[in-house]
C-alpha cells in the first residue's frame, strides 16, 4: 500500500474529485497516509491573459483555488487522511513531477480524458507523467 500519493486537481472539473479521493483511499488501505492535493494554474503559459493578471488578481486567484482544494477536502476527503494543498504557476506535466520529487510521493493518482486528435499530435498531460514520473502513476479514465 501506499502512504503519500499526490493528487492532481482540476478545478475546472471539481466533480471528478471524488473518484479521485475514493481510488486514493482504495491505494491507501488502512496506512496512515498522506495525500498531496495540487493544482497548476496554467493560466500565462500562452500569455494572452498576462495583462490581466497582475501580482493582486494572481494573489486573488491563488486564494480562490485555495479555498476551493479546502472546500472538497472539507466536503470529501476522510477524516482519517491527511491532505496538504499545493498551488503552482506553469505547466502542468512539469510540476505534476516536480511535486511528487518534491514531497516524496510513492503514487500519483489523476484523471485524463478520452484522447482526440490532438492528443495523438502533441500528447496529453497524463501521457507525459507516466512517461517521466519516478513513481508509479494510476490513471482514471474520464467517463
Amino acid at each position: 500500500m501506499f502512504k503519500n500519493i499526490l493528487i492532481p486537481v482540476d478545478l475546472a472539473h471539481e466533480e471528478q474529485f471524488s473518484r479521485l479521493m475514493a481510488a486514493a483511499v482504495l491505494l491507501i488501505g488502512s496506512n496512515k497516509a498522506q495525500i498531496d492535493l495540487l493544482y497548476v494554474d496554467q493560466s500565462l503559459i500562452h500569455q494572452g491573459s498576462y495583462p490581466y493578471l497582475d501580482n493582486k488578481t494572481y494573489a486573488e486567484h491563488k486564494k480562490d483555488a485555495t479555498e476551493r482544494l479546502e472546500y472538497l477536502i472539507q466536503t470529501v476527503a476522510p477524516a482519517h487522511v491527511t491532505c496538504v494543498t499545493h498551488i503552482r504557476q506553469g505547466a502542468a506535466h512539469d510540476h505534476i513531477i516536480e511535486e511528487a520529487k518534491l514531497q516524496q510521493s510513492d503514487a500519483i493518482l489523476m484523471m485524463a480524458k478520452r484522447p482526440g486528435i490532438a492528443s495523438y499530435f502533441l500528447g496529453n498531460t497524463a501521457e507525459k507523467v507516466v512517461r517521466h514520473a519516478d513513481c508509479s502513476v494510476f490513471v482514471i479514465r474520464d467517463q
